[in-house]
């Protein structure tokens, strides 16, 4: 085992150059090269302790005993700062459909959950809060109903992955029946109706109503 507090020089325009704060230089376990760790401390018996409380955390962490600090962390940041980072990150690939309008969806969705359901932090999402939340939530569709499921469940795999919890504590929970249950039918326009629509409409939005209509054009 390497655990070094000593300060790092370096040449700058063929001068040697010794740091003014105290970094660390490890090595734990079965690491194949020696690592170094900012301190950010000027005072090395201040970074000396730094240090210890860096390995005793190490050692916690590899034992098991304590849970890594990126998951700690996840688990005492507050859900809606979870939340702006996801959907900067839904934008940022992509994801977030046409003029962000489905990241601004699945944001308002999300903030409904976290309130209604009581959620401010990743350990108040528990299986039985949402259950209880749909089973009382009236004015939503089945299929409404699984678009908050979806978006919550998408939103808990990326804190996942991202390491910012262990596990999504929704991954088992099974959609709504929709079949049957529609409460709007949806359905063609009739002749007429795509006639009245067409003439309504400006021309440049007739000219696409008529498109679609007659080619099956879809949005996707």
């Amino acid at each position: 085992m390497i655990l070094e507090v000593k300060k790092r020089r370096r040449r700058v325009k063929g001068k040697l150059v010794e740091s003014t704060c105290y970094p660390l230089r490890y090595r734990f376990g079965d690491m194949p090269t020696a690592k170094w760790k900012s301190l950010k401390l000027s005072d090395r018996e201040a970074a000396t302790r730094k240090a210890e409380e860096f390995r005793r955390e190490w050692e916690a962490e590899n034992a098991g005993i304590l849970l890594p600090k990126k998951i700690r962390e996840g688990a005492s940041k507050p859900l809606e700062d979870h939340l702006v980072d996801y959907v900067a990150d839904l934008k940022k690939r992509g994801k977030s459909g046409r003029k962000n309008k489905g990241g601004v969806q699945t944001k308002n969705r999300l903030e409904r959950l976290f309130r209604e359901c009581g959620w401010r932090r990743a350990v108040d999402v528990t299986t039985d809060s949402f259950l209880s939340w749909r089973s009382s939530t009236t004015g939503l569709s089945p299929r409404t109903l699984n678009h908050y499921l979806g978006d919550s469940i998408t939103f808990l795999n990326w804190l996942e992955r991202a390491g910012r919890i262990t596990i999504n504590p929704l991954r088992n929970v099974s959609k709504v029946e929709e079949k049957g249950r529609e409460t709007r039918l949806r359905r063609a326009l009739s002749d007429e109706e795509l006639s009245k629509l067409i003439k309504g409409a400006p021309q440049y939005r007739g000219i696409a109503y008529l498109t679609a209509a007659r080619t099956g054009l879809r949005h996707s």
